[in-house]
């Protein structure tokens, strides 16, 4: 009965965590100032020998099954779009795997485990001066 209890509340947490996220991306996926891009597991399974650019960036991609990804160039829009993955981030408790500075550009990789099993990643990529990159891939 304990098993069954912990797997509800597991359940609901991620469900929480997962709708966080679907509502960020919702939010600026149709803003004229950003690109959106959406790659769903079927997709994925058909692209999975492709090697991509840059792939400290894409890591952890072969273990999960969908994604989405958020370009913007707007310097006003992208600070507002920092302070909300900020808060997204702190109240889903992700984990940090890398964090990289160069100059005032910065990358950062988190990722969210269930049970030792990592259910959701999430990178930005800032450049202040040029663009903000987000990435989210779950399972």
């Amino acid at each position: 009965m304990k098993r069954l209890y912990f797997l509800l509340v597991a359940a609901v947490f991620m469900s929480v965590s997962a709708f966080a996220q679907d509502k960020f991306f919702k939010k600026y996926a149709d803003n004229e100032k950003v690109e959106y891009m959406y790659v769903s597991k079927e997709m994925r399974g058909k692209t999975s020998h492709v090697k991509m650019p840059g792939s400290i960036y894409m890591m952890g991609v072969d273990s999960l099954e969908s994604l989405q990804m958020l370009d913007c160039s707007d310097p006003v829009l992208m600070k507002t779009m920092l302070k909300e993955l900020d808060s997204l981030i702190e109240e889903n408790k992700y984990e940090v795997l890398v964090n990289m500075r160069k100059s005032s550009d910065r990358t950062s990789i988190y990722q969210k485990k269930t049970r030792d099993v990592v259910t959701a990643m999430l990178t930005i990529m800032y450049k202040p001066e040029d663009k903000l990159t987000v990435i989210y891939k779950w399972k």
